[in-house]
């Protein structure tokens, strides 16, 4: 089954686990939302991602993003800074976010 269209019901894991997968699915975002429908209520995600740390928009950081990207069959809409990471989890409702 896709990341992004699980094939279970609303509210049915109370902890969802994903260890260097979401940056490979189309999009992360989709993955985020998919993982907050399945999970119950106080439910708990796990997961583990490199990421590219830095919201830089100049050459010198986007080159090795879109290097990356492109060896590691990775979506550009992956491509973001922490910054953004956080906010994108926070506006889909999840809640004591921590990047380590």
């Amino acid at each position: 089954a896709s990341g992004t269209a699980l094939p279970f019901p609303d509210n049915s894991f109370s902890h969802v686990i994903c260890v260097e997968g979401g940056t490979h699915m189309h999009t992360r975002e989709k993955f985020f939302q998919e993982t907050m429908r399945v999970l119950k209520p106080g439910g708990r995600f796990a997961y583990s991602e490199s990421t590219v740390g830095t919201n830089g928009q100049g050459w010198l950081t986007r080159f090795p993003m879109q290097l990356t990207a492109f060896s590691w069959v990775t979506s550009w809409e992956n491509l973001y800074g922490n910054d953004v990471y956080v906010s994108k989890l926070e506006a889909l409702g999840f809640d004591q976010v921590h990047l380590e």
